[in-house]
């Protein structure tokens, strides 16, 4: 039985690619609720689709050409001008080539919908050297998209050379942001003179919607003391920083998924291989 939790989600499932799965197996219709749609991804070309799924054996490594491109092998997602190329290799892995080092990741390359991972290269943690970052959407439907952000340390790059794995992979866990997420939020409702609103406390500030549609539908006492979220999570990633995006909504009786009434951005930082939400902000729909 897999049920929709107040905070972290799909409740009984380990993780989003299980749900993401699990939806797939179980019928192609979509399910109602918000439209999912992103243009932050790259939609590969034919040649990079026709190379996902790669056999292990024909991925690139640490013998190709000098540099980080394979000559023949079309990458999946790249930044050319820094030398940065990642190819696919099994049908759950991808070969991260900086250079002259590579590395085989644990990643998430390509989708159903052909969405290829996002990477960008940026002084993360602030030491004076650049870090390469990379958002990987799991999967998506109609009320659900989760993005995987990871940051990957490029120091040990010389180290690979010599056959040690040259980058240090670390990525913001669900756990960890949905924790940081629901400690930092609250929600009320309030009657204001027989008009009903939610007051979101997220931050340091206090944001007020107007929930008397929904009152109207469904009175009051249907609709939840918490805030459903986590089916539909974004990352961004651009030189100057790391941004997070959750849609928050409404639980109400009866209703498998949250209705959905804005979302809450944050900022993230990193160091160390640690992620931190901060300067939080909710926008209404």
């Amino acid at each position: 039985m897999v049920g929709f939790d107040y905070k972290a989600g799909w409740k009984g499932l380990s993780s989003a690619t299980a749900i993401i799965t699990l939806l797939a197996a179980c019928s192609t219709a979509e399910a109602p609720g918000r439209e999912t749609t992103d243009d932050r991804h790259n939609i590969p070309s034919s040649s990079a689709t026709a190379n996902s799924g790669m056999d292990a054996s024909k991925a690139p490594d640490a013998s190709a050409s000098p540099g980080g491109k394979t000559e023949g092998v079309q990458p999946v997602a790249s930044i050319p001008e820094k030398d940065v190329y990642l190819y696919a290799d099994t049908e759950t892995a991808a070969v991260l080539a900086v250079g002259d080092a590579r590395q085989t990741m644990d990643w998430t390359y390509s989708t159903v919908r052909g969405v290829t991972p996002v990477l960008t290269l940026g002084d993360y943690d602030h030491d004076g050297e650049d870090e390469l970052a990379a958002v990987l959407e799991l999967g998506s439907g109609t009320g659900l998209l989760i993005d995987e952000l990871h940051v990957v340390e490029l120091a040990g790059m010389e180290a690979g050379a010599s056959g040690e794995r040259p980058f240090a992979d670390h990525a913001f866990q669900e756990e960890d942001y949905l924790a940081q997420l629901g400690d930092a939020l609250s929600f009320e409702k309030v009657d204001k003179d027989g008009k009903w609103f939610g007051e979101i406390a997220i931050g340091d500030r206090t944001y007020e919607v107007d929930l008397d549609a929904f009152v109207r539908e469904h009175v009051a006492e249907a609709l939840g003391k918490e805030l459903g979220y986590g089916a539909i999570v974004y990352f961004r990633a651009e030189d100057e920083g790391l941004t997070f995006q959750a849609a928050v909504g409404l639980r109400i009786d009866g209703f498998a998924e949250p209705q959905y009434i804005g979302d809450i951005t944050a900022s993230v930082s990193y160091d160390a291989g640690k992620f931190k939400l901060g300067n939080f902000a909710f926008a209404a729909e």
